[in-house]
């Protein structure tokens, strides 16, 4: 136990070493960073490095290859502002050994009043954000995966101003030994949105960039063979500074796992965290073995905190 939890005392010490502010205000794509699952964002969206579970690829493309069982998973967040949030998966294992995923992301802004110069309002709007991903990931040696997730992005903010681009995912997980798993996740390479205005503005239009802040995650996730639980911690670069997340989970019963954690934790203090808690229910007796996921988080900017739902669907092959 002293060893796992030593590497974990290091990983936290090395990241730290440079603290600075992420200047991630007003960058592009950050409801793709919000997270995907109820059991992710439970454990405050610290699974990087935690093999065997289903709709990680989407966070290390690198675990695609040890989803065992084929699993259909579809879900939506509850948010306050007239945000919205959905996501859906299939996950499986390709013999002798690899994995493949699929998963779409969709988020949305409803309800948004549009004024004309004098203040009085025209009509409402609506803006959505799209993310359709494609992981692959091979275990060229026992100890060792990697994976590649290519993502189209697809942006719309009104009718006549939309936006197409593709972004890259790359991801590396070695079993440092028996229960104890780090990674390396490098995400959003080359993801961005490109706006032209032109069919809006004519001979006056403009044409903008907005990327996303590349990032670089390094994760430790510890299962104990004794127990059934899970540790983890991850440091991310990102926006030129860094951020901490960790979660754990424990089954308390064949039928109920609970687990909690914290996200986006800021050595600056000024970006405030997002702390979670979360279960899930197992009905193995029935077809399909169905599996209901809750999570609770919070938001420090928002008057209501966010609630997660998830179902899990796996396929008898």
């Amino acid at each position: 136990m002293k060893r796992p939890l030593s590497l974990m005392v290091c990983l936290t010490c090395i990241s730290g070493i440079v603290i600075a502010q992420p200047s991630l205000g007003g960058r592009a794509g950050a409801p793709m960073r919000f997270g995907f699952g109820a059991a992710a964002l439970g454990m405050g969206n610290s699974v990087a490095s935690l093999a065997g579970r289903d709709a990680v690829a989407l966070y290390n493309p690198a675990l695609a290859p040890f989803q065992t069982t084929p699993a259909i998973l579809a879900g939506s967040a509850l948010m306050s502002l007239d945000r919205s949030l959905l996501f859906v998966s299939y996950g499986t294992h390709l013999p002798p050994s690899a994995g493949i995923s699929f998963t779409i992301v969709r988020a949305g802004v409803s309800s948004i009043v549009g004024r004309d110069r004098n203040g009085v309002p025209t009509q409402s709007y609506s803006v959505a954000e799209n993310a359709f991903g494609l992981s692959f990931g091979l275990r060229p040696a026992p100890d060792l995966s990697i994976g590649v997730t290519a993502r189209l992005l697809y942006a719309q903010m009104i009718e006549e101003l939309t936006s197409t681009t593709v972004g890259l995912d790359l991801g590396a997980s070695y079993l440092v030994q028996e229960g104890l798993r780090g990674s390396i996740v490098l995400r959003d390479v080359n993801a961005k949105y490109k706006w032209d205005t032109k069919s809006l503005y004519g001979q006056n239009a403009n044409s903008t960039i907005d990327k996303f802040p590349t990032r670089f995650i390094v994760a430790l996730g510890w299962t104990p063979a004794e127990t059934q639980s899970a540790i983890s911690i991850e440091a991310e670069a990102v926006a030129g500074g860094w951020l901490y997340r960790t979660g754990a989970e424990i089954s308390l019963h064949e039928m109920l796992v609970v687990r909690a954690g914290v996200d986006g934790i800021d050595p600056t203090e000024t970006l405030g965290s997002r702390w979670s808690a979360g279960l899930s229910v197992v009905h193995t007796g029935l077809p399909w073995n169905p599996t209901f996921d809750y999570a609770f988080m919070s938001e420090p900017y928002s008057p209501s905190p966010v609630h997660v739902i998830t179902l899990r669907l796996y396929v008898k092959e």
